[in-house]
């Protein structure tokens, strides 16, 4: 027989009842009589009945219904159990809590040892700062004079005239020499030399008043002033109050030439920084003008010139 063709048009003899693309029939009381009519298999799955709520789906029995099985040995509950296993509650509990104090107890002394090291460090550092200034003083300070070495004199030299560069102003430098030293040493003795030496540079170094101005020893009994912005007539003064301030000292220096005190010659310059000049050749001039001052009979300064 062929098979009756569905569509999804309600059958015209029976209730509506429609066919879906997998060869199923959508749910109607009257599907399973036309399958049977057919002599088809229904292959509609019945409703699912909605369960009620709270509603076991099975008879409960109580464990004294339930059939008990001689082979299995059942378990025997006795009533010691109860306070059996309720022990080990308490007294992990208060093996917790004393490894809880003890942690803390640990926690609280690694934090004082970690403060305490800490507060060493500082003082470490401190101590370490306060040590590396005195290396850099020491560096930079002449140990006989107390005023600044030849080290530091470079550097200044260089900084002021990159500075002069900038800001555009003169520099000037004043190289002095004590005249007739070595027979200063030679008649007195070097312990001697090294109080005149010492006595000059601190009375020099009170004169300067600008924290810019820079006095340095320059080698055994040469000194060198860095004047930065300052013009030629005002380093002519300050050589004028050095001379005056080294008469002063009445140091007397009966191997001179020049007179019964110990006096001092002078060379000076005077440059306008620019980018095509080096700071040597500021030194190299003011030398020239030293040795022209001694040239000339010492006790005097002179000034040299560019061409």
């Amino acid at each position: 027989m062929p098979s009756l063709q569905y569509t999804r048009e309600p059958y015209p003899l029976l209730p509506s009842i429609s066919k879906i693309d997998d060869r199923r029939f959508l749910r109607s009381r009257s599907t399973s009589l036309l399958m049977t009519f057919q002599d088809q298999q229904t292959v509609l799955e019945k409703p699912r009945s909605r369960q009620r709520a709270n509603v076991c789906p099975f008879p409960l029995r109580s464990q004294a219904e339930m059939p008990s099985d001689p082979t299995v040995q059942q378990p025997v509950t006795p009533p010691q159990i109860k306070q059996i296993t309720a022990q080990p509650h308490v007294i992990f509990f208060e093996a917790k809590t004393e490894v809880l104090t003890d942690y803390q107890i640990k926690l609280e002394q690694q934090i004082t040892q970690h403060k305490l090291t800490e507060q060493n460090l500082k003082q470490t550092i401190s101590a370490l700062k306060t040590v590396n200034q005195e290396l850099q003083h020491l560096a930079h300070i002449d140990a006989l004079t107390q005023i600044s070495n030849r080290r530091n004199f470079d550097e200044s030299l260089h900084r002021e005239w990159q500075r002069s560069l900038r800001e555009k102003q003169p520099l000037s430098l004043v190289m002095l020499d004590i005249d007739f030293f070595k027979g200063y040493n030679d008649r007195y003795g070097h312990p001697a030399g090294d109080r005149c030496l010492t006595a000059i540079a601190q009375t020099i170094k009170g004169l300067l008043q600008r924290s810019t101005d820079l006095l340095a020893r320059y080698g055994g009994e040469e000194f060198a002033i860095i004047l930065p912005n300052t013009t030629t007539e005002g380093a002519i003064t300050v050589i004028h109050s050095i001379q005056k301030a080294i008469a002063a000292l009445s140091l007397v220096h009966e191997s001179s030439s020049v007179g019964n005190n110990v006096t001092a010659s002078f060379g000076l310059a005077t440059m306008l920084p620019s980018e095509v000049l080096h700071p040597s050749l500021l030194l190299e001039s003011t030398d020239k003008a030293l040795y022209q001052a001694k040239q000339q009979g010492r006790d005097r300064y002179a000034v040299y010139v560019h061409s």
